[in-house]
């Protein structure tokens, strides 16, 4: 049987964030065991809705493995809130716009 994929949506304000997260993202997948990965999809949406324009990076993975990634990006420094938004199938994120480098 095969794993169910979760989403996993971060809300992000600047480039940096999302180098940040990339380069997380690319650590979780090479720590995972060969052929397990469910996804190494990521997507990209902006919202120019607003005067912050925000841009949503979608991970799509088993939602063990998005635990793991937003445990390497709580190590690496990076603020932010979840939400479990649909437990165990969208979990929604939103860096933390006031972050000391």
């Amino acid at each position: 049987m095969k794993p169910h994929t979760c989403r996993l949506e971060f809300a992000v304000f600047c480039l940096v964030d999302i180098r940040l997260l990339i380069k997380a993202w690319d650590r979780i997948l090479d720590l995972e065991p060969p052929g397990t990965s469910q996804s190494a999809l990521v997507s990209a949406t902006l919202d120019d809705q607003g005067p912050e324009g925000q841009i949503c990076l979608n991970f799509y993975e088993t939602p063990e493995v998005l635990d793991r990634f937003l445990g390497i990006l709580e190590k690496d420094g990076l603020r932010f809130t979840r939400h479990e938004i649909i437990p165990g199938n969208f979990i929604g994120c939103r860096v933390d716009q006031n972050q000391v480098p």
